[in-house]
C-alpha cells in the first residue's frame, strides 16, 4: 500500500469517527417534542391514543421532557391484538405516549444515521 492510500485511509476513519455530542440533550427539547408529536399522529389523528394525548397536549410534551431530563423514562408496556385479513398476524404496540418519545429520537438520529451509512443501507 502507498503513503497516499494509507493517509486517505487514515483521514478517512478519522471523518467517520467524528463524535457528536449532545445529542440526548437535543432529543428532549421541547420543540422536537412538538414535531415527534405531529410525525407520530400523520394518519393517526382520529385514534384513541392520539385524541386522548391531545387533551392535554401541553402537560403531555411537558412530561415527556422532564421524565427524559431527569432520566427517569421508562417504555410502557406492549398490548397486542390479532388481525386475520389479508393473514392472521399477531400485533404489538406501545401506547401513543412512547411512540412520540420514539419520533423524538428518530428525528435526532436519523440524520445522523443517513450522513453514516452508504447509499444502499435501508
Amino acid at each position: 500500500m502507498s503513503v497516499g492510500r494509507e493517509t486517505e485511509d487514515s483521514q478517512r476513519k478519522q471523518r467517520l469517527m467524528k463524535r457528536i455530542g449532545n445529542l440526548y440533550d437535543r432529543i428532549f427539547e421541547i420543540d422536537n417534542l412538538y414535531l415527534a408529536h405531529s410525525k407520530a399522529r400523520l394518519g393517526k389523528g382520529r385514534s384513541y391514543g392520539v385524541q386522548y394525548f391531545e387533551k392535554n397536549l401541553e402537560e403531555n410534551i411537558r412530561m415527556i421532557h422532564t421524565e427524559l431530563a431527569s432520566e427517569t423514562y421508562k417504555t410502557s408496556e406492549y398490548s397486542n391484538f390479532t388481525i386475520y385479513e389479508p393473514k392472521e398476524r399477531l400485533i404489538f404496540r406501545l401506547p401513543y405516549y412512547d411512540r412520540v418519545v420514539q419520533h423524538a429520537i428518530m428525528n435526532i438520529l436519523e440524520p445522523v444515521w443517513t450522513s453514516v451509512f452508504i447509499e444502499q443501507t435501508y
